[in-house]
Parts: C-alpha cells; sequence; structure tokens
C-alpha cells in the first residue's frame, strides 16, 4: 500500500488539477478582498471593506470547505475506471480495500495542503487589505476551521466512496450532495414530529453550521465551537464521519468493477 500511495502521491503533484484547483480558490479569495479593498478607496462611506466583514463570509459559511474537500476529490480521482487505472492497478496485486485506503489518506492530506494555501492567500490578503482589528475575527476563524477539520476529511472520504460506487462523476457529486446536505435537511424537518430525528439531525455538520453559527458585520460571531462542548461536538461528529465512511468504501470497494 505504501508503493501504491507514494505513485498517487507522484502522479497528484505532477498532474495539473491540484495546482488549478488551489490556484482558481486561492485567486477568487484574493480577488475577494481585492474588490473590497478598491471599493473602500473609491465609495465614500463603504461600510464592507473590513476585516471582520471578509471573515464573516468563512465563518458563516464553513460548509464550503466541507464541499471544496468533496470537488478536489472528484478532480483527482474521477475517471479511473473508465481509463482503465484501478484495472491495472488491481492487476499489480493490490486488493481494493488498500487501495481505497491509500486514496484516502493520500487525498486527505492533499486536501489539507491545498486548504493551507488557500486559507493562507485568503486570510492575508484580507489582514494586508482591509480596515479594522485582525482580533477577534482570526482567532474566531482558525478556530472554526480546525473544528471542522475532521468533517473535511469525512467529506473527502464520502465523495471517494461514490466514485467507487459510481463510474460517473456527476452522479458521485449528487450522492455526496445527498448525504452530506439533502439527508439531514429531511431529518432535520422530521424531526419536528419524531424526537430520534431531531436528535440525529442536530449532529449532522451540515444542520448546525447553518443553525448554530453566525457572524455579523459588526464582528459579532456566535458560533457553537466558541464552547467545548460546541468544539467538541464538531469534532465527534467528524471522527464518526471518517469511521463510517471509511467502513462502507472498505466494505464496497471489494466489489467494484475495474
Amino acid at each position: 500500500m505504501i508503493n501504491y500511495m507514494k505513485s498517487e502521491w507522484y502522479r497528484i503533484i505532477h498532474s495539473k488539477e491540484i495546482y488549478t484547483f488551489t490556484g482558481t480558490a486561492g485567486g477568487m479569495a484574493f480577488l475577494l478582498n481585492l474588490i473590497h479593498f478598491i471599493a473602500n478607496r473609491k465609495i465614500e462611506g463603504f461600510r464592507y471593506g473590513t476585516i471582520s466583514f471578509s471573515f464573516s463570509f468563512l465563518v458563516s459559511g464553513m460548509h464550503i470547505i466541507l464541499a471544496a474537500g468533496a470537488i478536489l476529490a472528484m478532480f483527482l480521482f474521477s475517471g479511473e475506471r473508465k481509463n482503465g487505472i484501478m484495472r491495472n492497478t488491481v492487476a499489480c496485486g493490490i486488493s481494493r480495500e488498500k487501495i481505497f485506503l491509500g486514496k484516502t489518506i493520500v487525498c486527505s492530506a492533499v486536501a489539507f495542503l491545498s486548504m493551507f494555501v488557500i486559507l493562507t492567500v485568503y486570510l492575508g490578503s484580507a489582514c494586508l487589505l482591509l480596515d479594522g482589528p485582525i482580533q477577534p475575527a482570526l482567532k474566531e476563524t482558525l478556530t472554526g476551521v480546525s473544528a471542522v477539520l475532521l468533517c473535511a476529511v469525512a467529506s473527502v472520504i464520502l465523495e471517494l466512496l461514490f466514485l467507487v460506487l459510481f463510474e460517473k462523476d456527476v452522479a458521485a457529486m449528487l450522492g455526496w450532495a445527498a448525504v452530506m446536505a439533502v439527508i439531514p435537511k429531511i431529518l432535520l424537518i422530521a424531526g419536528l414530529k419524531i424526537e430520534i430525528c431531531a436528535r440525529i439531525a442536530s449532529w449532522m455538520p451540515w444542520n448546525y453550521l447553518s443553525s448554530e453559527v453566525s457572524a455579523s458585520l459588526s464582528g459579532g460571531y456566535q458560533c457553537l465551537w466558541d464552547t467545548t462542548e460546541g468544539f467538541m461536538k464538531c469534532v465527534i461528529s467528524g471522527a464518526a464521519g471518517i469511521l463510517i465512511f471509511l467502513a462502507a468504501g472498505l466494505i464496497f470497494g471489494r466489489r467494484q468493477e475495474v
């Protein structure tokens, strides 16, 4: 499995997908702050050119980290069966379980490095270009990112699982969206009548990142990760997602057609 992981790592760092994804996302983050910087200088009384407002996009929209991990996984590992890559890998004597486990490790590591670069550009450009105090906005943002980090890894594994189940990328992405966003909302609605559904829904990242996180223009934050219980809720749900999706991937990976 180590040799397989090395080969995948080499393939990824020598392909354009990771650099295209990271460069595009980082460029969009920088452009957002640059637009606010220019508006600050050109529009009298412009209220949105502050560090706290820029960071509020990410604080109140941590879902984007989950979605970005899934999109990156799709870019890196789509079309393996169509291109014959899986067939050749299995023919070399590597089990399907080891292939899936190796993918999750390599993809998670690459996604973390990509996120680090994008966040550095986003947070750094905001601090350099925009007005207002850096704290507590920076602390709130970094705490939120660290809280949802395991959820982001679970999101990556979930997308890899659906890439195993479905040959088409669109089907895999729709499956990810169903499990990550649609089913949690259905359970949330069902929870209005059924208590057990409400409890399950409250532990699903898409739900609590929508209902238990808010950021105002003035820099006020109401985030569940500000408390020990809320932070641990993010960590536990992320760890549970990793275990569940990894187990499912190993089970279904055995039956994967190549």
